[in-house]
């Protein structure tokens, strides 16, 4: 498995309305997408902090590599220029529930340099109806992400993002 996320910063005074509807009238597009296991629309629309940032998860590197190199990922191109994209490594996971999120705490660690590397801590929270934990080598960080019904609080590494939509395979 893989997962890709990128995320697109917008100014305080951008209308998030329009991914709203951006993800309102396309985020069904990517409902049974190849290899995609799921892909999440998130978005946080804060005062002064706006961000789109979908967040994937690919049974293997075929699903990515379509998404990217056969037209897909043009969309974002054409609307928002170039985007880093981070790759993620999954660690461990819970999506049983996933397809009810309705928003998404993100907690990020750093992983300490050593000499004696061990799998990070995952932090379970039972108010969270799923979850996945990520790791980046190029960063060397830790994502945790954990799906709600309802919105969180914040933690001190955390962010809450609003999930418009979950498109996941069914088969």
């Amino acid at each position: 498995m893989i997962g890709m996320q990128y995320r697109i910063s917008f100014e305080s005074n951008f209308d998030m309305n329009k991914i709203r509807e951006r993800v309102f009238n396309n985020g069904y597009k990517t409902d049974d997408f190849p290899n995609l296991i799921f892909k999440l629309y998130l978005i946080k629309d804060g005062l002064d902090n706006k961000l789109y940032a979908p967040l994937y998860l690919f049974e293997s590197e075929k699903g990515m590599n379509k998404f990217i190199f056969e037209g897909y990922y043009n969309n974002i191109l054409t609307s928002f220029g170039w985007q880093k994209i981070d790759t993620l490594v999954p660690l461990t996971y819970n999506i049983e529930n996933i397809k009810i999120t309705k928003f998404v705490l993100e907690d990020v660690y750093r992983i300490k340099p050593c000499l004696d590397l061990r799998y990070p801590i995952v932090e379970y929270r039972k108010d969270a109806i799923g979850f996945i934990s990520y790791y980046d080598t190029k960063t060397w960080e830790q994502k945790n992400y954990y799906f709600y019904e309802k919105r969180p609080l914040l933690t001190e590494n955390g962010i809450v993002f609003e999930c418009l939509h979950v498109s996941q395979s069914t088969k």
